[in-house]
């Protein structure tokens, strides 16, 4: 284990690297806290992590939560849970369910996801400036996704945005990378594939939300644009 003056000394990617656990695949916090460094104790690093999630708003607080697995879901079956939520499921007892009591809570899990679907098909509304036009209106509706480097097409249904491929030409830290358009993005969750100098795959997902992939058939890691 890192002493604290260890820890003080490191530069911001292993730093980020020693803590990235800390909170569900969300090593931005640690990555964020690190120009506040020298921690005087384990009180006050605990203290300014917080306050940077505090600080971070709405949005990216329910980006850690949304982070956090499902409940007895996949990865849980899969044995592919990281160790502190492993602790937490068995602690509830979660571990011990019986394949139907896994039945009622994935009934759950599926009908609440499919409510949140419904409601993010579409975009936050845009008020009519006055004196504006329709066509000027529906414009700027369009425009929705554009902020995040999509094609244009129907705002109103994620499900119409044509996949972003670009290629990623450096990382930017832990879980960061740049890529050929001038964006930075950002991994929710671990991205388990080498993407340095691969050309990528981003598509639009519910919820405002973007999934990266390698391929077509590669699975899907969730992502952020951070620039």
């Amino acid at each position: 284990m890192l002493s604290l003056a260890s820890l003080n000394a490191l530069d911001r990617p292993a730093f980020t690297a020693a803590l990235g656990h800390l909170f569900e695949h969300s090593p931005w916090i640690e990555e964020e806290t690190w120009p506040r460094r020298p921690f005087l104790d384990a009180t006050h690093l605990h203290a300014e992590l917080c306050a940077t999630l505090r600080a971070a708003g709405p949005a990216r607080q329910l980006e850690l939560i949304r982070a956090h697995p499902d409940l007895a879901g996949r990865l849980a079956r899969q044995n592919a849970l990281t160790a502190e939520s492993t602790r937490e499921q068995a602690s509830a007892g979660l571990d011990r369910l019986t394949r139907d009591e896994v039945g009622v809570i994935d009934a759950a899990l599926i009908r609440h996801q499919v409510q949140a679907a419904t409601l993010a098909a579409t975009p936050p509304p845009v008020e009519a400036a006055p004196g504006t036009t329709p066509q000027e209106n529906a414009l700027k509706r369009s425009r929705f996704w554009e902020r995040f480097g999509f094609g244009k097409g129907d705002a109103a249904d994620w499900r119409a945005q044509p996949p972003m491929r670009a290629k990623v030409t450096s990382w930017q830290g832990a879980n960061r990378f740049a890529l050929d358009t001038g964006q930075i993005w950002e991994g929710i969750e671990p991205i388990p594939f080498e993407i340095l100098g691969a050309t990528i795959i981003i598509e639009a997902r519910p919820l405002g939300a973007f999934a990266l992939k390698l391929n077509e058939e590669s699975m899907a890691v969730r992502v952020r644009r951070v620039k």
